[in-house]
């Protein structure tokens, strides 16, 4: 382990799991060819930095940032040791959705793809995009510096998406996914933020082919005799519904037939894609949105026992379409020269 000062030490102790993801924003902050505070201050980035105003991890910008990321790692460390949250909120088709949809990806990588994809893990020691698919949700609670959405907020009808009202500062998971194919593609980036963009790729995909991160929340339902947002229901419930461990499951949706056009590499297009389903099969189900918010009794709507069941085939299909989305996009980027 290295970098290990006071700071560094304090944290390690404290949350093992914190300091490995705080080590992650010392490849942020670059290079570490410079070391010393008045040149991080001259730098502009440094500058917000020190003003409070961190850019997002959704700025290209930032990512490739190269100041002095040795002389500020212990600052970052203790400010955000003091600041994560010990409890995190659900994460979008939970840690074994987000698995899914990484080994169906490199079942359909390029063997050059695969290379380049496996050389990045091997950064830190990493062997499968199965490895990295839930470090977003982990670290997703940070502070500092301030950490993309994994929603899009659209609209319940057939306007399209407005960036300058639904991704205010680019940091909505739109934003954050044309930020990252966008490092992945470029030459001039190092490996160290090219590993962090495919980390957050890995991950975001997987999120926006998730019907319910696309709108607002809608409200609660009942479900086997528990109130949860219907939302929680299709991150957890659904795949766990289907009853068979990661393999079955990984060979299960990988041999769905997908109707919908998975070459389709834009992901304003997968957004309103898992809008038009959230809208049009998923809320009608329970009355339409708020249905536990509107004037009568106040209560949740009911789930039958068998929504898991009967919804398998459409959570299915939304992993399969993800992880052909993700395999397309990085044969797109490191099959055209990226590396």
């Amino acid at each position: 382990m290295t970098d290990r000062g006071l700071g560094s030490r304090i944290a390690y102790a404290f949350n093992p799991r914190l300091w490995l993801a705080i080590r992650h924003l010392s490849l942020f902050i670059g290079s570490g060819r410079c070391h010393s505070f008045p040149t991080l201050w001259r730098h502009p980035s440094g500058a917000r930095c020190f003003k409070g105003l961190l850019p997002s991890l959704t700025s290209r910008a930032f990512l490739e940032w190269g100041a002095c990321r040795h002389a500020l790692l212990t600052a970052l460390i203790t400010a955000v040791t003091l600041s994560y949250p010990l409890t995190q909120p659900a994460a979008a088709w939970n840690g074994l959705g987000h698995r899914i949809v990484a080994k169906v990806a490199e079942r359909h990588l390029s063997e050059n793809t695969r290379e380049q994809v496996l050389r990045l893990l091997g950064l830190e020691g990493k062997h499968s995009m199965r490895d990295v698919a839930s470090w977003a949700d982990r670290v997703k609670g940070l502070l500092m510096p301030v950490q993309p959405s994994h929603l899009v907020h659209l609209a319940l009808d057939n306007s399209g998406y407005d960036s300058k009202t639904q991704c205010r500062g680019n940091r909505c998971i739109i934003g954050a996914i044309k930020a990252d194919i966008a490092l992945l593609s470029s030459n001039d980036a190092n490996d160290e933020a090219r590993l962090l963009a495919l980390k957050y790729l890995i991950h975001f995909v997987g999120d926006i082919h998730q019907p319910l991160h696309t709108i607002a929340d809608c409200g609660d339902v009942i479900f086997q005799g528990n109130r949860h947002s219907l939302h929680s229901v299709w991150d957890k419930e659904i795949i766990a519904s289907a009853g068979k461990s990661e393999g079955a499951l990984v060979r299960d949706v990988d041999d769905d037939e997908v109707s919908v056009d998975a070459a389709k590499l834009d992901p304003v297009a997968w957004a309103l894609e898992s809008r038009d389903m959230a809208r049009d099969i998923l809320l009608p189900a329970i009355g339409g949105c708020n249905a536990d918010r509107r004037e009568g009794d106040g209560n949740p709507p009911v789930l039958a026992s068998s929504y898991g069941n009967d919804n398998w085939p459409i959570a299915r299909a939304r992993l399969k379409l993800a992880g052909l989305r993700l395999a397309n996009v990085l044969n797109a980027i490191f099959d055209k020269g990226g590396d």
